[in-house]
């Protein structure tokens, strides 16, 4: 995610995005020494012994990891002590994550080896969970804590069906694995904008796209699921097969299984598409780019090769309000021109940075790169596209966060991104999915405000002051009658409840089917991204 994966999302932001790699580089000698800032502040905090003490295992747990460890290679389980272990808790994009000590890693290499350590785990009493690229940004979504965590960074496959109409890929991948696979075939997916952003995650919680305003969401391009049951059976799950798990897996998230395979898709690529990547002081320019985005949300979006990405943001190192759009068309365009659908932007003629050209889809997510590390907090909310409650969210996040920006390493940002009518008839096909959108007809503004910092002394003010955010947020957009319930379930924070968005039936239908392939509700009680009935159970 721009900031998706400031998010992110993916956003990824997802989604916290460092300024020093993708948001603010326009004079070469700024990008340089952020980028120089960045690295020095990466290895300076590298450096640095950890003093988390070590996890209460339970005999439980204990057991599971050594029979895991008498099992399996050696090199596939990491107990807390050695190097290794240390590696698996560095890949989480989140302090809060990484903090996490967790029994043991698990490495599985296949699928049945993932339903031997499930049905183990469930067997000896052990929590259990499964993590694909990481970046949830708080603990519990894909951590552990004294139970055993089960990462697919042995499984990366990523394979292309003889006819070129699917790409199987493994949960290991990450989109860069993916997308840089695929560019030799001159072929792509409907996945992720950012490269380190894991694969399952984002296509369990829906996947926004820069293609999704012609193809829809990721997981309404997922042709077939092969699923790894509680039970250890394994099953593929597709429109014809297993439908009813079908129209959950699209949005319900890891709450009926164990995805092993995700079959996707396939598109023929250009080699070359347009990307422009535009930074403008927002103090200055924030009328012309809510103007920009909200035209693009009403009619631009008819080109259904365009897509927008808009974050304001802080910048701490030089005291700036910024805001970046990332604008991508489809088409590769003449040297020196841009889409008609983007000519709002080029309204704002002096900018901090401005990047546009013909790149290949891989270089803009590498782009979008952001750096682990930092404690991570995200909120989502949904409304209509109305251009003076777009101005007065920008205005009330800017109050809340004023107060912040001299908070050791604050990195604060607020996301616009339309979801346009494209995107909801795509959400109608081969059954639907969970969601609850699929019978919109007309652009929704999906919100997402997030922030890192480094200080844990700051968390408290941190926390309170994106609660009230979204507090604000919330009651303005109701009075004025633009609130719309949906939360997204990839940018949501753990008190938001995304699935009980997704309305009262489709929850209900929801519930019966992981009753009826997870009868006993093992996942239900495990950590694991978001449950049917809130967030996951906390641990510690």
């Amino acid at each position: 995610m721009l900031f998706r994966n400031l998010a992110q999302h993916g956003m990824l932001l997802a989604s916290t995005l460092p300024l020093s790699k993708a948001m603010f580089r326009s004079p070469i000698k700024l990008d340089v020494e952020l980028s120089a800032r960045s690295e020095s502040a990466t290895t300076e905090n590298a450096s640095k012994p950890a003093a988390t003490p070590k996890p209460y295992i339970s005999p439980q747990c204990a057991k599971a990891c050594a029979t895991l460890l008498s099992t399996f290679q050696s090199s596939q389980v990491d107990s807390v002590g050695v190097d290794a272990y240390q590696t698996d808790q560095a890949q989480y994009w989140s302090k809060f994550a990484e903090d996490v000590q967790p029994a043991c890693f698990f490495h599985p290499y296949n699928k049945h080896e993932v339903a031997a350590a499930i049905k183990l785990a469930d067997q000896d009493n052990c929590r259990f969970v499964v993590v694909s690229g990481g970046h949830t940004p708080f603990k519990d979504g894909s951590t552990a804590e004294g139970g055993i965590t089960i990462t697919f960074s042995n499984m990366k496959n990523v394979t292309v069906s003889d006819d070129r109409s699917l790409v199987s890929i493994e949960p290991g991948n990450r989109w860069y694995d993916v997308y840089k696979a695929l560019e030799p075939a001159s072929m792509n997916v409907i996945g992720g904008r950012v490269a380190h952003v894991g694969t399952a995650g984002l296509l369990l919680g829906g996947g926004i796209s820069y293609f999704s305003n012609r193809y829809g969401w990721a997981m309404d391009n997922i042709a077939n699921y092969e699923v790894v049951l509680v039970s250890g059976e394994i099953i593929d799950v597709n429109n014809t097969t297993n439908p009813d798990l079908y129209w959950a897996l699209r949005g319900g998230g890891g709450n009926f299984g164990i995805i092993t395979r995700f079959d996707l898709l396939a598109y023929e690529q250009q080699p070359l598409f347009w990307s422009g990547d535009r930074v403008v002081d927002s103090t200055i320019y924030n009328n012309t780019i809510l103007d920009a985005v909200l035209d693009w949300a009403t009619s631009g979006w008819v080109d259904n090769k365009s897509a927008i990405e808009i974050a304001f943001a802080y910048v701490q190192e030089y005291g700036l309000w910024i805001q970046e759009s990332t604008l991508t068309h489809m088409d590769p365009q003449p040297n020196g021109s841009h889409p008609a659908a983007f000519d709002g932007w080029y309204k704002a003629n002096v900018t901090l940075r401005d990047k546009e050209g013909n790149i290949p889809p891989t270089e803009l997510t590498q782009d979008l790169e952001s750096a682990n590390g930092k404690r991570q907090l995200v909120y989502t909310m949904t409304v209509e596209p109305d251009r003076q409650l777009a101005s007065d969210i920008l205005e009330i996040w800017r109050q809340e966060v004023t107060p912040m920006v001299n908070f050791s390493d604050i990195l604060p940002a607020l996301q616009f991104q339309p979801q346009t009518p494209n995107i909801f008839q795509a959400m109608r096909r081969n059954g639907g999915n969970c969601v609850g959108l699929q019978d919109r007809n007309s652009t929704l503004l999906i919100l997402n405000w997030s922030i890192g910092w480094s200080d844990p002394a700051d968390d408290a003010a941190v926390n309170a002051a994106y609660a009230r955010v979204t507090q604000r947020v919330t009651e303005l957009s109701q009075a004025r009658g633009l609130f719309h319930p949906f939360k997204y379930a990839n940018y949501a924070h753990p008190s938001q409840d995304p699935i009980a968005t997704y309305g009262e039936e489709n929850k209900q239908r929801l519930l019966k089917i992981s009753h009826k392939y997870d009868p006993t509700g093992v996942l239900q009680r495990n950590p694991g991204q978001f449950k049917l009935n809130g967030s996951p159970p906390q641990t510690g």
